[in-house]
């Protein structure tokens, strides 16, 4: 059997593992590797701790890029949410981080990309079909996953040089998120 996934940026196909029969992954038309690498593919990070920057496929985008060069980046991905005054709101939808499906919402004040919002569609977790299906409990219920969904991505440290990610649940519009900011 041989699966398509996309490899993070500066991950290359390894010669050697061409030879292995049954047990090959084939990576975008440029190589191949085992399912051993394939397997660390889906525990890959979304975001880079050290800078900060959200991995969407091969592209990267940082905190206060502007919007010129996040559209260059995923420009073909976004599609325009919100319009008011200054600020301007894009989703991204069906971005896959291991078994989970994920929506960023690219918040830009004054073409600046000031803030990101991830909702997750988290595998196993089956979400309300309807406003009259949705209850606070699921929401809660969620918005722990999402913190254990950032324990896996960042670890139990909260506040960066480069901003500050957190799971918020917001009970007045009855949804949770992850948001990544600098305040």
């Amino acid at each position: 059997m041989i699966f398509l996934i996309t490899l993070p940026k500066g991950w290359v196909s390894h010669p050697n593992l061409i030879n292995k029969q049954n047990d090959i992954i084939k990576i975008n038309q440029l190589g191949w590797v085992s399912p051993t690498l394939g397997t660390s593919i889906n525990k890959m990070k979304l975001i880079n701790l050290k800078t900060g920057a959200i991995s969407i496929g091969e592209s990267e985008i940082s905190l206060f890029d502007e919007f010129d060069k996040v559209y260059k980046q995923v420009g073909q991905q976004m599609k325009l949410a919100e319009q008011r005054l200054g600020i301007d709101e894009y989703n991204i939808k069906d971005v896959k981080v291991g078994e989970d499906l994920l929506t960023l919402r690219l918040i830009f004040i004054q073409r600046t990309l000031k803030s990101v919002e991830i909702y997750i569609q988290f595998n196993g977790l089956e979400e309300p079909n309807s406003w009259n299906d949705w209850t606070e409990q699921f929401e809660l219920k969620k918005k722990a996953k999402q913190n254990e969904w950032i324990d896996n991505q960042v670890g139990k440290k909260r506040i960066f040089n480069w901003g500050m990610i957190k799971s918020s649940f917001d009970r007045k519009c009855g949804y949770s998120s992850i948001i990544i900011r600098r305040d």
